[in-house]
């Protein structure tokens, strides 16, 4: 060390190479050299010896960059004072406490090590994977949308049919006679008749034209997903159309795509019809009933108390 540096890069070459004197780890360091330097020297020294070379070099060496200092100065005294401890303690104890503490570092490092080695070995996100189960999912829920569409109507159906036979058979023969029962009965009528109407719409089925074209094939616009394009196709036309569909993954996604689009706007014209059923059944029934008290409360007293009413009361 009798050549000072004088240059910043040498300084910090300088201060890099004797960055291992500040290591939490340094007593591995100190035991390591003391058992490797006599097999290049041919010369043996007592542990006693190499430690005061030790402290006397670190004594002596300085680091040279203002970061060197920042980074290993007091690290460096730290490992000092630990050789000098040396002189009044029982060297053996203080080098198995060193190298107990290296050992405790060395698996805290072993232990980062592997856990970024985990990190790195963790599958990565499948793409591929990640679109098949977007399209499975949406496509069961607008199916289930879809189920719970027809549910619906098929309850709107069934309630105003029972009352539409209700109000036809014991209402209607009795209104020749009860003429207050008319514009309620009417009103009761209408409403259940354009509700089942509404429902009825919303769950008829829409097909096409049932063809795909090998040109439409070749130009990527056939959706083969749907039976309504091709339930007119020959088998032999819809084997080899289906597996030029297999063969392009960006074809099939688009197919895909197409489904998924086409079956959104069917339930948005299936649950369009079926709000403006319920909303006029609702709407309806609240106004019938209106009109059924209307109807009491503006008929006449002798109307009222005839056996007729009394009977439909």
């Amino acid at each position: 060390m009798s050549i000072e540096p004088e240059q910043f890069d040498e300084k910090v070459m300088r201060d890099a190479d004797l960055g291992h004197l500040a290591a939490d780890d340094y007593m591995v360091f100190y035991e390591g050299l003391f058992l490797e330097i006599p097999k290049w020297t041919g010369k043996d020294h007592s542990e006693e010896e190499w430690r005061k070379e030790c402290i006397k070099f670190m004594e002596n060496m300085n680091y040279y960059s203002t970061r060197g200092k920042e980074l290993f100065e007091a690290g460096k005294e730290k490992n000092l004072n630990k050789l000098k401890a040396m002189e009044d303690q029982n060297e053996t104890e203080v080098l198995s406490t060193a190298m107990d503490d290296a050992e405790k570092l060395r698996l805290k490092e072993e232990k980062k090590r592997l856990k970024k080695e985990r990190k790195r070995n963790r599958p990565k996100f499948n793409a591929e994977k990640g679109i098949e189960t977007m399209f499975r999912v949406s496509l069961r829920n607008h199916i289930n949308l879809s189920r719970i569409a027809d549910d619906k109507a098929n309850t709107l159906i069934s309630v105003n049919a029972i009352i539409l036979s209700i109000v036809l058979s014991a209402l209607f023969p009795k209104m020749d006679s009860n003429p207050w029962l008319i514009y309620p009965g009417m009103a009761l009528i209408l409403v259940s008749i354009s509700t089942i109407i509404l429902a009825t719409l919303s769950t008829i089925p829409k097909t096409t034209h049932g063809s795909v074209s090998v040109e439409d094939v070749k130009n990527k616009r056939g959706n083969l997903l749907f039976f309504g394009n091709f339930h007119s196709m020959s088998l032999s036309e819809f084997e080899f159309e289906i597996r030029e569909l297999m063969k392009d993954g960006e074809y099939l996604y688009g197919s895909l795509t197409r489904d998924l689009y086409f079956l959104g706007i069917v339930l948005n014209r299936k649950y369009g019809l079926l709000r403006r059923a319920y909303l006029i059944f609702v709407v309806g029934l609240v106004i019938s009933i209106l009109l059924f008290a209307w109807s009491i409360l503006t008929l006449p007293p002798e109307t009222i108390s005839t056996p007729e009413s009394m009977d439909i009361l």
